[in-house]
């Protein structure tokens, strides 16, 4: 799988310890306004969707990838 690091940010593919932040940034007021992702989303949704993509992507290369800020 590929991965994009630079100094300021790092593109890759979803991994399941991801669940827990993407919970928090997905049920928020500014999600609900600027998309179609219908909110809010539990914790086990969200696991599941990235074993989903993660199992779709073992079987077909996807071109989804998370966008993460590196740790400083």
């Amino acid at each position: 799988m590929v991965e994009i690091i630079s100094e300021h940010f790092k593109l890759r593919p979803f991994r399941n310890e991801d669940a827990h932040i993407f919970h928090l940034g997905i049920n928020t007021q500014r999600i609900e306004r600027d998309t179609t992702i219908p909110i809010p989303w539990t914790l086990d949704s969200i696991i599941w969707w990235i074993g989903f993509i993660t199992e779709a992507a073992a079987r077909m290369p996807l071109t989804e990838l998370a966008f993460c800020s590196r740790n400083r």
